[in-house]
Parts: C-alpha cells; sequence; structure tokens
C-alpha cells in the first residue's frame, strides 16, 4: 500500500480504479503547406467550434453546480470571442503559418502576458488561456480526451476547468493532481460539484493504470492498492455517509430550532435566477446573499434597467414569497469590468470596490436602484450594501434609494412600501461603527470571508501566507461577538452570509451570539441544520475560545 498526501479541495470520500489522463501532444508544420485561405478557413471553424464547445460545457456546468463556478465556461467563450486575441491569430496566419503554430504562439503570449500581472483576476487568466489553447488544438488536430466508460479516480499532472466537467459526473469518482491549487477553478469547480479531490499530491509516478484507490477528503490522504483492513474500514465508512445524506433528506421540512430552544434560518446564497430552484431543492427558507455583480461582469458591458429588472423578478417570484436579499454591485477587487476605463490600482482590494465603486458611479448606481425597486412589487425583497466603512456611505446610499423611489412612484410604478436595507460587515472600520450603523439600518449581513482578511492583514487566497490564516482568530472571534451585540441591542437582525456560515464548528458560536440567519451554498444547508437541530449552544459555545 503506498499512501500519499495532498491539499483537500473537497473533503468527501472516493474509491476506484485510477485513470490517468496524459497529455495531448500536439504536432504541426511552422509553415502551412494549405495555403493562407484554406489555414483562415480551417481556424474560422476551429473558433466556431470552440466557443460552442464552451457554451456546451457552460450549459452543463448549470445544471450540476452553482452558477458563479458554471461562469468560468462562459468567460472562457468570451475569451475565444476576443476580437484582439483573433486578429493576433490570423495575423501569423497571414504571414504563411499554419493555424495550430498560430494559435500556439499567440495563445501562449497572452498566457505569460496575464501571468506577469499583478491584479489576481487577471493572473487567474493565465490558468483559462492553457486550457482554452487545448481545445482549441485538439479541434484543429481532431484529438480528443477520451473519457473512461467505468467510473475512475482521474489522475493528473494538472487538470484544467473543461477537463473536470468533460467526464460524465457519475464517471468521475475524484480526482488527484502533482499540480494545481486550492484557488485554481479546477479545485472550485471540484467542491461546487462535490467531488473528493487532492491538488500537490507528489508522488504520483509509479501508480499504475487501474491500481485501485482510495481518497480521503478530510484526512487528505489517497491510498494506492490499500489493504484490505483499509479497504473495509473505507467501505463501512462510505455505507455510513449514504445513511447519514438519506437521513438528512427527512430534515428538509422541519423548523430549525436548536435543542435550547433558538430558531435559525438557513438560506442560500446566488448568483443568477437559475440558482434559485436548486437553492430551493437544498431546503433553503430563503436567499441570504444574491451576488449581482455577474450581471455586470458576463456581457461585456452594464446591464440596462430593464434587464436588471427582469432578473431580480425572477428570483422573487421564484421564491414565491421566501425573503431574498440582493446584494447591490460589489465590483472592484478581483471582480473588474473589462469596459470600465477606471485607473490602474496598485492595491485593488483596498481600492474603489463596493459601495464606493457604487457612490461613484452614481449613473450605474441609480439604474440598479431603479431596477430593484421596481422588483419589489413581485416578492418580498430585501437590499443590502457591500464593503460600507462610513456613515456617509450608508446616508448618501439611502438618499438616492429615496431619490429614485420618488421618481418611480411620479410615474406611477408600484413598489413595494417596505423594503428593509441592511449593510454588509465586512471591514473593521464597520465593525468599530456597528451601534452607529445599526440606527440606520434594517439589518447586519457580516461577510466573514473579507472581514477576516482585513482584520489579519492576510490575502486568502495567497498559498504562502495560507498557513497564517486561522479561522478561529480571537479577533475574528470578537469582531463577530462585537456586531451581533450591537445588532442585538438595537433590534435589528443579524446574519452571516460567508463561508463561517457553513462551518459546523461555528454554529454553536452563532446560535449563543443570537444570529439569526445563516447563508450557504446549497449542499451545506441540511448539514448544518442537523447540527442546529441536535445543539445545545449554551453547553457548545465553549468550544470556540
Amino acid at each position: 500500500m503506498k499512501i500519499l498526501e495532498g491539499l483537500s479541495a473537497f473533503s468527501g470520500i472516493a474509491m476506484g480504479p485510477v485513470h490517468f489522463k496524459r497529455k495531448l501532444h500536439f504536432s504541426y508544420l511552422k509553415k502551412s503547406e494549405e495555403g493562407i485561405e484554406e489555414e483562415k478557413r480551417r481556424g474560422k471553424e476551429a473558433f466556431l467550434k470552440s466557443i460552442a464547445k464552451e457554451e456546451e460545457y457552460y450549459q452543463k456546468a448549470l445544471l450540476e453546480m452553482q452558477n458563479e463556478d458554471a461562469k468560468i465556461f462562459s468567460v472562457h467563450a468570451l475569451m475565444l470571442s476576443d476580437e484582439i486575441l483573433q486578429n493576433s491569430v490570423f495575423s501569423l496566419v497571414q504571414k504563411g503559418h499554419t493555424m495550430e503554430y498560430a494559435v500556439k504562439k499567440a495563445f501562449s503570449k497572452q498566457e505569460r502576458l496575464f501571468r506577469r500581472m499583478e491584479d489576481p483576476y487577471f493572473r487567474e487568466r493565465a490558468e483559462d488561456m492553457q486550457d482554452i489553447l487545448n481545445l482549441m488544438l485538439s479541434i484543429l488536430s481532431g484529438k480528443d480526451v477520451a473519457t473512461k466508460e467505468e467510473p475512475c479516480v482521474l489522475l493528473a499532472e494538472d487538470l484544467g476547468p473543461s477537463d473536470t466537467i468533460r467526464f460524465p459526473k457519475d464517471k468521475l469518482l475524484g480526482f488527484i493532481t502533482e499540480k494545481g491549487s486550492l484557488q485554481s477553478h479546477t479545485a472550485i469547480l471540484a467542491a461546487s460539484l462535490g467531488i473528493p479531490a487532492l491538488v500537490q499530491c507528489k508522488g504520483l509516478k509509479g501508480i499504475e493504470d487501474g491500481e485501485y484507490c482510495i481518497i480521503d477528503g478530510e484526512k487528505a490522504v489517497a491510498y494506492f492498492s490499500p489493504t484490505e483492513e483499509v479497504l473495509a474500514y473505507y467501505r463501512e465508512l462510505m455505507e455510513k455517509k449514504k445513511e447519514e445524506r438519506q437521513e438528512l433528506e427527512k430534515l428538509r421540512d422541519e423548523e430549525c430550532v436548536s435543542l435550547d430552544g433558538k430558531r435559525m434560518k438557513l438560506y442560500g446564497n446566488m448568483s443568477s435566477p437559475v440558482d434559485a430552484k436548486k437553492l430551493l431543492k437544498s431546503g433553503a427558507e430563503g436567499i441570504g446573499l444574491y451576488r449581482t455583480e455577474f450581471l455586470f461582469l458576463e456581457e461585456g458591458k452594464l446591464p440596462s434597467e430593464e434587464k436588471q429588472f427582469q432578473s431580480y423578478r425572477e428570483i422573487l417570484e421564484e421564491m414565491k414569497g421566501r425573503e431574498v436579499i440582493i446584494r447591490t454591485c460589489d465590483l472592484g477587487a478581483d471582480k473588474v469590468l473589462s469596459y470600465h476605463a477606471g485607473a490602474k490600482e496598485e492595491n485593488p482590494a483596498l481600492g474603489l470596490r463596493g459601495i464606493r465603486f457604487c457612490l461613484m458611479e452614481k449613473e450605474m448606481f441609480c439604474t440598479q436602484i431603479r431596477a430593484l425597486l421596481r422588483a419589489s412589487a413581485f416578492g418580498k425583497l430585501s437590499v443590502m450594501l457591500p464593503m460600507i466603512s462610513s456613515l456617509e456611505e450608508v446616508r448618501e446610499s439611502k438618499a438616492l434609494f429615496h431619490k429614485c423611489r420618488t421618481e418611480l412612484e411620479k410615474q406611477g410604478i408600484p413598489i413595494a412600501e417596505r423594503i428593509p436595507l441592511g449593510v454588509m460587515i465586512e471591514t473593521p472600520a464597520a465593525v468599530f461603527i456597528a451601534e452607529d450603523l445599526a440606527k440606520e439600518v434594517d439589518f447586519f449581513s457580516i461577510g466573514t470571508n473579507d472581514l477576516s482578511q482585513y482584520l489579519l492583514a492576510i490575502d486568502r487566497q495567497n498559498a504562502m501566507v495560507h498557513s497564517f490564516y486561522h479561522k478561529k482568530h480571537p479577533a475574528i472571534l470578537r469582531a463577530i461577538k462585537e456586531v451581533a451585540e450591537k445588532g442585538k441591542q438595537a433590534g435589528i437582525s443579524v446574519g452571516v452570509c460567508g463561508e463561517f456560515a457553513a462551518d459546523p464548528d461555528f454554529t454553536a458560536f452563532f446560535l449563543h451570539l443570537g444570529v439569526d440567519k445563516l447563508s450557504m451554498n446549497g449542499p451545506a444547508i441540511l448539514p448544518i441544520k442537523k447540527k442546529i437541530l441536535c445543539c445545545d449552544s449554551s453547553k457548545e459555545y465553549d468550544r470556540i475560545p
């Protein structure tokens, strides 16, 4: 038996024979023997087929994961459609080069440019360039990566997002790569699909195709040619987990009240109207975070008031009277508008993002506000503002809401009489002025991802400082406690919508503090409900230092 360690992208268990994904090697001539016009024809056809394939991956991904994670394939389609990239390819073809050579040369050049960029969003695009390059070369050569007909654990030096989605979900038991990171799109897709996966797992050489493997995502280890004793242990464990999942389904319609009588609402996070049905099936009581910025990123232009209105209305109608908390667009940092000619920022995470961006771009902000107000007539809408750090930001935003409401009412457009307005608590400044903020708004939503990052001054996506990041750091816990207490004293609702919401280690802590709502991705809802139903927060609270 051989045991290898890695980093776990998803904490499930997978068992089955391994299949090595070998790198496709493409051989091609530098100079064309077919002529320029024939190479252009082949190139145009390859671009069209590649774009169609990415759209196919996107539609497949939408059925299997959160829309936010599926978006990577629509981003790939946009990259392939980019005129500048296509022109750089065809300019090389015009010089007499083969389409394969031109694609390799132009795409690789763009990949190098992305890798040198400081902005993490654009550095991630380097990984995407490699993925779409492989797709283009595969289509040009007529080669394709064959998928196994039998279920398997996929092994590879590295995988692209399309490698993950290409495999039928019932055939891909799990995967292990020697390279990659927990921040890669492939790792994120694995977590969204619920596929046990290890990255940075060294020592795969020598493993034979077909060799039996067990991935334990919780321990972040893989067993190859396991002993009968190990096999028996994991077979029993998988059977137990299957029974646990069946038991979880029985909790879907049960009221979420802890043993010490504390009621908790469990909401879902989403990025698109298509996510609403999935969240309802997962047991969500409402939407705790609708990330509207993806409306602004997906088309390469500002979405119109009508497009936004239809999107918000669709969600509100789908949720049938359940609360839907829509966050005004949180652009900036790693979510950059390609069509917005803003100045380059040395530190975008501390720059023009969230509410700051909206208040600088009032016309864009008011377009979104009008769409939200119009949609409020079709369901139970609440709105929250991101990245708040001052009272002035809240008051200026409220003034814009009032102005837009007055204009719409004069036009005779129906608007809900009351639309609760809340703020995200995700900056240290917001923590310290929580008492003042509570007098201005209807609810708090604690965004633990950004809050912990700013409190600790640690980039959670930076692997070099990953070991310094501690979720249970006293500063983070005290900040959450302070916000919850100030919210409760003011009589307003307090929710949590960061990743801590889905972590059972924090459930008793949130119950004890009187948090009203936890908002998370769909798959986490029922496990957290089970935790709450079995929890006496007065006894378990001490487990959090």
